[in-house]
């Protein structure tokens, strides 16, 4: 779905104006051409900080908004979801917080892991 779709499907259009919504957006995009095999979504780690003992590859950017405040293991479990399907072995959140209208937001990178000696 692209970005304006995605905005129009968040959107009520009331008497000619438009009203927000709060919907929730996770963005994953690919940063290399390589292709990796789809993981498990409940095999992605979400990670505060890059893998200092394992070799990976960072595969895609991630970012994610529009989450209330109880809703941090679903934006977590999404994030999870849409980085699988590219086949990250895990989600790094480099920087996250709370927005003006009280939502969650964070950015990171996908990463997949390189195979073991």
């Amino acid at each position: 779905m692209s970005r304006w779709s995605n905005l129009a499907a968040c959107a009520v259009v009331v008497g000619g104006i438009v009203l927000a919504t709060g919907c929730a957006t996770v963005d994953v995009t690919k940063t290399v051409n390589a292709e990796f095999s789809e993981t498990d979504p409940d095999e992605v780690a979400i990670l505060s900080e890059f893998p200092k003992e394992r070799s990976y590859v960072e595969i895609a950017t991630v970012a994610s908004s529009g989450w209330e405040m109880d809703d941090a293991d679903e934006m977590h479990q999404k994030l999870r979801e849409e980085a699988s399907q590219i086949g990250a072995n895990a989600v790094v959140l480099l920087h996250s917080g709370i927005d003006e209208a009280g939502d969650l937001w964070c950015t990171g990178a996908a990463i997949h892991f390189s195979a073991q000696p």
